[in-house]
Protein backbone atom coordinates (compact mmCIF):
# COMPACT_ATOMS: atom_id res chain seq x y z
CA UNK A 1 0.00 0.00 0.00
CA UNK A 2 1.41 3.38 -0.98
CA UNK A 3 0.83 6.92 0.34
CA UNK A 4 0.85 7.84 -3.28
CA UNK A 5 -2.33 5.98 -4.41
CA UNK A 6 -5.13 6.88 -2.67
CA UNK A 7 -8.58 6.28 -3.62
CA UNK A 8 -9.74 9.41 -5.84
CA UNK A 9 -13.59 9.74 -3.71
CA UNK A 10 -12.83 10.04 0.59
CA UNK A 11 -16.52 11.57 0.62
CA UNK A 12 -19.46 10.10 2.09
CA UNK A 13 -22.64 10.09 -0.53
CA UNK A 14 -24.19 12.51 1.19
CA UNK A 15 -21.48 15.14 0.87
CA UNK A 16 -19.88 15.07 4.49
CA UNK A 17 -16.47 14.52 4.34
CA UNK A 18 -14.46 11.99 6.10
CA UNK A 19 -12.40 13.74 8.78
CA UNK A 20 -8.55 12.02 10.11
CA UNK A 21 -6.83 12.75 13.26
CA UNK A 22 -4.60 15.57 12.24
CA UNK A 23 -1.78 13.20 12.85
CA UNK A 24 -3.18 10.67 10.63
CA UNK A 25 -0.68 9.18 7.29
CA UNK A 26 -2.77 7.52 5.11
CA UNK A 27 -1.65 4.36 2.51
CA UNK A 28 -3.80 3.31 -0.07
CA UNK A 29 -4.14 0.30 -2.21
CA UNK A 30 -6.04 -2.59 -3.48
CA UNK A 31 -7.11 -5.92 -2.29
CA UNK A 32 -7.64 -8.45 -4.84
CA UNK A 33 -10.64 -11.09 -4.35
CA UNK A 34 -11.44 -13.68 -7.56
CA UNK A 35 -9.69 -13.31 -10.71
CA UNK A 36 -12.91 -12.01 -12.58
CA UNK A 37 -14.08 -9.52 -9.92
CA UNK A 38 -12.50 -6.24 -9.63
CA UNK A 39 -10.25 -5.40 -6.35
CA UNK A 40 -11.70 -3.66 -3.57
CA UNK A 41 -9.90 -0.23 -3.21
CA UNK A 42 -8.85 -0.13 0.54
CA UNK A 43 -7.22 3.04 2.91
CA UNK A 44 -5.50 2.38 5.92
CA UNK A 45 -5.12 4.85 8.18
CA UNK A 46 -2.44 5.12 10.88
CA UNK A 47 -2.53 8.11 13.76
CA UNK A 48 -0.42 7.74 17.45
CA UNK A 49 -3.43 9.16 19.09
CA UNK A 50 -6.27 7.12 17.38
CA UNK A 51 -4.61 3.83 16.27
CA UNK A 52 -4.39 2.35 13.16
CA UNK A 53 -8.24 1.72 11.14
CA UNK A 54 -8.78 0.35 7.51
CA UNK A 55 -11.86 1.67 5.04
CA UNK A 56 -12.73 -1.13 2.81
CA UNK A 57 -14.93 0.38 -0.62
CA UNK A 58 -16.75 -3.18 0.07
CA UNK A 59 -19.90 -1.91 -2.51
CA UNK A 60 -16.95 -0.90 -4.93
CA UNK A 61 -18.98 2.29 -5.58
CA UNK A 62 -15.93 4.41 -5.46
CA UNK A 63 -17.58 6.00 -1.75
CA UNK A 64 -16.31 5.22 1.46
CA UNK A 65 -18.88 5.29 4.48
CA UNK A 66 -18.45 4.44 7.73
CA UNK A 67 -19.88 1.23 7.61
CA UNK A 68 -16.90 0.41 5.45
CA UNK A 69 -14.49 1.36 8.46
CA UNK A 70 -12.86 -1.35 11.02
CA UNK A 71 -10.71 -1.11 13.53
CA UNK A 72 -7.76 -3.64 14.00
CA UNK A 73 -8.57 -6.19 16.82
CA UNK A 74 -5.35 -7.04 18.67
CA UNK A 75 -4.63 -11.25 17.96
CA UNK A 76 -3.09 -12.37 21.99
CA UNK A 77 -1.16 -15.40 19.94
CA UNK A 78 0.65 -12.96 17.78
CA UNK A 79 2.09 -10.04 20.04
CA UNK A 80 4.30 -8.10 17.50
CA UNK A 81 0.65 -7.61 15.33
CA UNK A 82 -1.14 -4.78 15.83
CA UNK A 83 -4.16 -6.40 15.04
CA UNK A 84 -6.79 -8.38 13.06
CA UNK A 85 -9.68 -7.55 10.75
CA UNK A 86 -11.76 -9.56 9.17
CA UNK A 87 -14.08 -9.09 6.41
CA UNK A 88 -16.77 -10.31 4.93
CA UNK A 89 -17.64 -10.28 1.33
CA UNK A 90 -20.91 -10.55 -0.64
CA UNK A 91 -20.03 -13.74 -2.52
CA UNK A 92 -22.90 -14.87 -4.93
CA UNK A 93 -21.16 -18.58 -6.44
CA UNK A 94 -21.90 -21.66 -4.39
CA UNK A 95 -24.05 -21.95 -1.44
CA UNK A 96 -22.85 -19.11 0.93
CA UNK A 97 -23.84 -15.16 0.81
CA UNK A 98 -20.80 -14.19 1.82
CA UNK A 99 -16.73 -14.84 2.21
CA UNK A 100 -14.33 -13.88 5.42
CA UNK A 101 -11.00 -12.74 4.35
CA UNK A 102 -8.83 -12.21 7.37
CA UNK A 103 -6.01 -9.01 7.15
CA UNK A 104 -3.16 -8.67 9.46
CA UNK A 105 -1.36 -5.53 10.77
CA UNK A 106 2.04 -5.24 11.88
CA UNK A 107 4.36 -3.02 13.41
CA UNK A 108 6.32 -2.10 10.26
CA UNK A 109 9.93 -2.86 11.97
CA UNK A 110 8.05 -5.78 13.24
CA UNK A 111 6.54 -7.47 10.07
CA UNK A 112 7.49 -10.92 8.45
CA UNK A 113 9.59 -10.03 5.38
CA UNK A 114 11.26 -7.04 7.35
CA UNK A 115 10.16 -3.28 7.26
CA UNK A 116 8.27 -2.21 3.89
CA UNK A 117 10.02 1.02 2.48
CA UNK A 118 9.24 4.71 3.15
CA UNK A 119 6.16 5.41 2.05
CA UNK A 120 4.89 2.22 1.79
CA UNK A 121 2.69 -0.47 4.18
CA UNK A 122 1.99 -3.59 4.13
CA UNK A 123 -1.06 -5.91 5.05
CA UNK A 124 -0.87 -9.32 5.03
CA UNK A 125 -4.21 -11.54 4.38
CA UNK A 126 -5.31 -14.52 4.17
CA UNK A 127 -8.25 -16.29 1.95
CA UNK A 128 -8.24 -20.09 3.95
CA UNK A 129 -11.39 -20.40 4.94
CA UNK A 130 -13.42 -23.91 5.74
CA UNK A 131 -16.39 -25.61 6.34
CA UNK A 132 -17.28 -27.01 9.15
CA UNK A 133 -19.76 -29.79 10.72
CA UNK A 134 -20.08 -32.53 13.04
CA UNK A 135 -20.37 -36.17 12.25
CA UNK A 136 -21.78 -39.15 14.38
CA UNK A 137 -19.12 -42.04 14.30
CA UNK A 138 -18.73 -45.89 16.42
CA UNK A 139 -21.57 -47.77 17.86
CA UNK A 140 -21.60 -44.83 20.83
CA UNK A 141 -22.36 -42.32 18.19
CA UNK A 142 -20.26 -39.45 19.55
CA UNK A 143 -20.05 -36.57 17.61
CA UNK A 144 -16.91 -35.12 15.86
CA UNK A 145 -16.43 -32.01 14.49
CA UNK A 146 -14.58 -31.68 10.95
CA UNK A 147 -13.40 -28.41 8.31
CA UNK A 148 -12.80 -28.89 5.21
CA UNK A 149 -11.33 -26.08 2.74
CA UNK A 150 -13.70 -23.79 0.69
CA UNK A 151 -12.81 -22.77 -2.81
CA UNK A 152 -13.98 -19.84 -3.50
CA UNK A 153 -13.17 -19.31 -6.86
CA UNK A 154 -15.27 -22.63 -7.81
CA UNK A 155 -17.86 -22.72 -4.82
CA UNK A 156 -17.16 -25.92 -4.00
CA UNK A 157 -15.73 -28.31 -1.10
CA UNK A 158 -13.27 -30.78 -2.02
CA UNK A 159 -11.58 -32.88 0.35
CA UNK A 160 -9.04 -34.71 -2.18
CA UNK A 161 -7.47 -30.86 -2.56
CA UNK A 162 -6.58 -28.47 0.33
CA UNK A 163 -6.52 -28.13 4.16
CA UNK A 164 -8.72 -30.45 6.21
CA UNK A 165 -9.05 -31.10 9.99
CA UNK A 166 -10.52 -33.43 12.25
CA UNK A 167 -11.61 -31.92 16.46
CA UNK A 168 -9.00 -35.55 17.95
CA UNK A 169 -9.23 -33.84 21.20
CA UNK A 170 -12.76 -33.12 21.28
CA UNK A 171 -12.63 -29.13 22.63
CA UNK A 172 -14.45 -27.82 19.40
CA UNK A 173 -11.75 -25.91 18.11
CA UNK A 174 -9.40 -26.74 15.35
CA UNK A 175 -5.84 -26.34 16.11
CA UNK A 176 -3.80 -23.84 14.27
CA UNK A 177 0.34 -24.53 15.59
CA UNK A 178 2.58 -26.23 13.54
CA UNK A 179 2.50 -30.00 12.52
CA UNK A 180 -0.59 -30.09 14.57
CA UNK A 181 -1.90 -33.79 14.61
CA UNK A 182 -5.60 -31.77 13.66
CA UNK A 183 -4.82 -30.37 10.60
CA UNK A 184 -3.63 -31.72 7.21
CA UNK A 185 -3.17 -30.90 3.44
CA UNK A 186 -5.03 -32.87 0.89
CA UNK A 187 -3.18 -33.18 -2.61
CA UNK A 188 -4.57 -35.57 -4.86
CA UNK A 189 -5.34 -37.64 -1.74
CA UNK A 190 -7.45 -38.13 1.29
CA UNK A 191 -5.57 -37.51 4.55
CA UNK A 192 -5.57 -39.67 7.09
CA UNK A 193 -6.43 -38.85 11.00
CA UNK A 194 -6.19 -41.38 14.09
CA UNK A 195 -9.23 -40.47 15.96
CA UNK A 196 -8.94 -42.39 19.20
CA UNK A 197 -7.38 -45.52 16.94
CA UNK A 198 -10.01 -45.38 14.26
CA UNK A 199 -8.37 -44.33 11.12
CA UNK A 200 -10.67 -42.01 8.92
CA UNK A 201 -10.67 -39.65 6.78
CA UNK A 202 -12.82 -37.04 4.91
CA UNK A 203 -15.01 -39.00 1.93
CA UNK A 204 -16.82 -36.71 0.40
CA UNK A 205 -18.90 -33.32 1.47
CA UNK A 206 -21.54 -32.10 0.19
CA UNK A 207 -22.90 -28.65 1.44
CA UNK A 208 -26.24 -28.40 -0.59
CA UNK A 209 -27.75 -31.25 1.06
CA UNK A 210 -25.22 -30.67 4.25
CA UNK A 211 -23.85 -34.01 4.09
CA UNK A 212 -20.47 -35.37 5.47
CA UNK A 213 -19.23 -38.89 4.44
CA UNK A 214 -16.25 -40.01 6.62
CA UNK A 215 -14.12 -43.41 4.88
CA UNK A 216 -12.36 -45.99 7.38
CA UNK A 217 -8.60 -47.10 6.94
CA UNK A 218 -6.18 -49.48 7.93
CA UNK A 219 -3.31 -48.71 10.00
CA UNK A 220 -1.26 -49.39 7.49
CA UNK A 221 -2.59 -46.26 6.04
CA UNK A 222 -2.21 -43.85 8.46
CA UNK A 223 1.37 -42.76 7.68
CA UNK A 224 1.80 -39.17 10.16
CA UNK A 225 4.33 -39.05 12.49
CA UNK A 226 3.73 -37.20 15.05
CA UNK A 227 6.29 -34.93 16.92
CA UNK A 228 6.21 -34.26 20.58
CA UNK A 229 9.64 -32.40 22.69
CA UNK A 230 11.93 -35.71 23.61
CA UNK A 231 11.02 -38.06 21.01
CA UNK A 232 13.52 -39.17 18.35
CA UNK A 233 12.93 -37.55 15.01
CA UNK A 234 12.92 -39.99 12.11
CA UNK A 235 15.69 -40.04 9.59
CA UNK A 236 14.97 -39.37 5.93
CA UNK A 237 17.59 -39.09 2.66
CA UNK A 238 17.27 -36.39 0.71
CA UNK A 239 19.17 -34.53 -1.98
CA UNK A 240 20.68 -30.87 -1.67
CA UNK A 241 20.77 -28.72 -4.90
CA UNK A 242 23.85 -29.66 -6.37
CA UNK A 243 22.58 -33.01 -6.45
CA UNK A 244 24.59 -34.53 -3.97
CA UNK A 245 22.30 -37.53 -1.69
CA UNK A 246 22.47 -36.39 2.38
CA UNK A 247 20.62 -38.42 5.37
CA UNK A 248 19.63 -36.32 8.34
CA UNK A 249 21.62 -38.50 10.52
CA UNK A 250 24.85 -37.35 9.01
CA UNK A 251 25.00 -34.19 9.89
CA UNK A 252 27.10 -33.86 12.73
CA UNK A 253 26.33 -31.19 15.05
CA UNK A 254 25.54 -30.50 18.63
CA UNK A 255 21.99 -29.02 17.63
CA UNK A 256 20.30 -29.18 14.05
CA UNK A 257 18.19 -26.77 13.13
CA UNK A 258 15.64 -27.94 10.65
CA UNK A 259 14.14 -24.95 8.70
CA UNK A 260 10.47 -25.91 6.58
CA UNK A 261 10.31 -23.04 3.88
CA UNK A 262 9.57 -21.69 0.57
CA UNK A 263 10.92 -18.63 -1.32
CA UNK A 264 6.77 -17.96 -2.11
CA UNK A 265 6.25 -17.48 1.76
CA UNK A 266 7.17 -13.88 3.35
CA UNK A 267 7.29 -14.80 6.70
CA UNK A 268 9.96 -17.17 5.72
CA UNK A 269 12.16 -14.77 4.51
CA UNK A 270 12.10 -12.58 7.26
CA UNK A 271 13.23 -15.40 9.60
CA UNK A 272 16.65 -15.59 7.56
CA UNK A 273 18.48 -13.07 9.25
CA UNK A 274 17.93 -14.24 12.48
CA UNK A 275 18.67 -17.44 10.98
CA UNK A 276 21.82 -16.10 9.81
CA UNK A 277 23.00 -14.25 13.44
CA UNK A 278 22.16 -17.89 14.93
CA UNK A 279 24.62 -20.11 12.25
CA UNK A 280 27.46 -17.09 12.85
CA UNK A 281 27.41 -17.05 16.10
CA UNK A 282 27.18 -21.22 16.84
CA UNK A 283 28.56 -23.09 13.90
CA UNK A 284 31.62 -23.24 15.61
CA UNK A 285 30.10 -24.72 18.78
CA UNK A 286 28.62 -27.43 16.86
CA UNK A 287 25.31 -25.47 15.36
CA UNK A 288 23.89 -26.93 12.08
CA UNK A 289 20.97 -25.95 9.86
CA UNK A 290 18.69 -28.33 7.17
CA UNK A 291 16.61 -25.88 5.27
CA UNK A 292 13.86 -27.85 3.33
CA UNK A 293 12.25 -26.25 0.83
CA UNK A 294 8.83 -26.61 -0.20
CA UNK A 295 6.28 -26.29 -2.85
CA UNK A 296 7.97 -24.89 -5.28
CA UNK A 297 10.21 -25.79 -8.72
CA UNK A 298 14.01 -25.90 -7.66
CA UNK A 299 15.26 -23.35 -9.53
CA UNK A 300 13.07 -20.78 -7.54
CA UNK A 301 14.03 -22.20 -4.10
CA UNK A 302 17.62 -22.23 -5.61
CA UNK A 303 17.57 -18.42 -6.83
CA UNK A 304 16.19 -17.30 -3.41
CA UNK A 305 19.12 -19.32 -1.85
CA UNK A 306 21.55 -17.60 -3.59
CA UNK A 307 20.00 -14.30 -3.48
CA UNK A 308 19.89 -14.34 0.30
CA UNK A 309 23.23 -15.99 0.70
CA UNK A 310 22.34 -18.70 3.03
CA UNK A 311 25.60 -20.87 3.94
CA UNK A 312 23.97 -23.84 5.35
CA UNK A 313 23.04 -27.36 3.46
CA UNK A 314 19.51 -27.31 1.65
CA UNK A 315 16.90 -29.93 0.46
CA UNK A 316 15.33 -30.20 -2.32
CA UNK A 317 11.23 -29.70 -2.06
CA UNK A 318 11.66 -32.98 -4.56
CA UNK A 319 13.64 -35.10 -2.70
CA UNK A 320 11.69 -34.90 0.70
CA UNK A 321 7.96 -34.68 -0.56
CA UNK A 322 7.27 -37.70 1.53
CA UNK A 323 8.44 -36.17 4.26
CA UNK A 324 6.72 -32.94 4.56
CA UNK A 325 3.56 -33.63 3.00
CA UNK A 326 2.86 -37.20 4.14
CA UNK A 327 5.03 -37.80 7.26
CA UNK A 328 4.54 -34.72 8.93
CA UNK A 329 1.96 -33.53 7.03
CA UNK A 330 3.27 -29.79 7.58
CA UNK A 331 0.68 -27.04 6.51
CA UNK A 332 2.60 -23.54 8.00
CA UNK A 333 5.46 -21.91 7.17
CA UNK A 334 7.97 -21.61 8.52
CA UNK A 335 7.78 -24.26 10.45
CA UNK A 336 11.23 -24.87 12.71
CA UNK A 337 11.85 -27.89 14.49
CA UNK A 338 15.32 -28.15 16.67
CA UNK A 339 17.13 -31.65 17.26
CA UNK A 340 20.00 -32.24 19.51
CA UNK A 341 22.77 -34.78 18.67
CA UNK A 342 20.99 -38.02 18.85
CA UNK A 343 18.10 -36.27 16.62
CA UNK A 344 15.87 -36.03 20.00
CA UNK A 345 13.43 -33.25 19.53
CA UNK A 346 14.32 -30.10 21.72
CA UNK A 347 11.85 -28.28 20.62
CA UNK A 348 8.61 -27.88 17.60
CA UNK A 349 8.08 -24.11 16.51
CA UNK A 350 6.68 -22.75 19.70
CA UNK A 351 6.43 -26.05 21.86
CA UNK A 352 8.99 -25.88 23.71
CA UNK A 353 12.13 -23.31 23.38
CA UNK A 354 11.56 -20.18 20.98
CA UNK A 355 12.93 -20.71 17.84
CA UNK A 356 12.12 -17.39 15.99
CA UNK A 357 13.38 -13.87 15.43
CA UNK A 358 15.81 -13.08 18.17
CA UNK A 359 14.39 -15.51 20.74
CA UNK A 360 16.66 -18.47 18.66
CA UNK A 361 19.85 -17.09 19.97
CA UNK A 362 18.45 -16.73 23.35
CA UNK A 363 17.59 -20.24 23.18
CA UNK A 364 20.91 -21.68 22.03
CA UNK A 365 22.63 -19.31 24.30
CA UNK A 366 20.58 -21.06 27.21
CA UNK A 367 21.45 -24.42 26.17
CA UNK A 368 25.22 -24.24 25.19
CA UNK A 369 25.17 -21.90 28.70
CA UNK A 370 26.67 -24.88 32.28
CA UNK A 371 24.15 -25.93 33.81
Amino acid sequence: MSSHDLPQVLDHPRGSAIVFPSDAALFGGELPFLEKTDPFRVLLVESATDGAQLWVDLNRDGQLTKDEAFRFRPVPQRPKAIGDVVLKVAHLDGPFRSFPIRLRLFHNADQPGGPTETGKRTIFYSFYAYVTGTVRIGPSQSELRVWCAYDSASGKVDPLHGRVGMDLNGDGVLEGRALSAEQGLAKGEEVVFDVGGEYLSIHRVDVANRTVVLRSHPKADFLRVELKVGAIFPDFEFTDFEGHKHTLSNIEGKYVLLDFWGSWCGPCLGEFPSLKRAYEAFRTRGFQILGIDANEPAANAHECIVKNSLPWLQATSESTATLVEKKLNITLYPTLILLDHERRIVSVDSDGHKLRGDDLLRTLDMLWSPR
